[in-house]
């Protein structure tokens, strides 16, 4: 943990940090973040700490601006139809034969009893939002490419 970080014990004690100590605890926050989901991957995406090794600046923008048009192995989106005719969309954690786990949200997952299951088929949508990048000013845009990039 960061320097500042380990003195920070309650909303008073960030009141107390000049602008300078504020910009150093907001890093110290992103490295630990990146820390803890970077050894495993998030909960519906890959891990991404070396992704600018194996992937192109290019591979990187397309992949923000066009997210459904490939999918990282074992983040495929898939989508379930159970008997009654409730459809649920996430990533597949669990096929074992008595139930299917689908994580449906980045803190939720929903467990199916294989017996309750009508159809299970890959989906075509990425879990990744489209139009993220019209939601970034070209530099914006730029620097997550960058940063992406950075990560190896």
């Amino acid at each position: 943990m960061g320097r500042y970080l380990e003195m920070i014990n309650s909303p008073a004690d960030v009141k107390l940090l000049t602008q300078d100590q504020l910009i150093t605890l907001a890093q110290e926050i992103r490295d630990e973040l990146v820390t803890a989901l970077s050894k495993s991957g998030g909960h519906l995406g890959p891990n991404l700490t070396s992704v600018g090794s194996v992937r192109t600046e290019r591979d990187l923008l397309e992949a923000v601006v066009y997210p459904s048009a490939s999918f990282v192995r074992g983040y495929e989106p898939m989508i379930l139809v159970t008997k009654s005719g409730e459809q649920l969309g996430g990533v597949l954690h669990k096929d074992a034969p008595d139930e299917v786990v689908i994580a449906t949200g980045p803190e939720t997952e929903t467990r199916v009893a294989r017996a309750e299951i009508a159809e299970l088929r890959p989906g075509t949508v990425s879990l990744m939002p489209q139009g993220l990048d019209a939601q970034m000013s070209p530099q914006d845009l730029a620097d997550l490419i960058a940063f992406l990039k950075s990560m190896k």
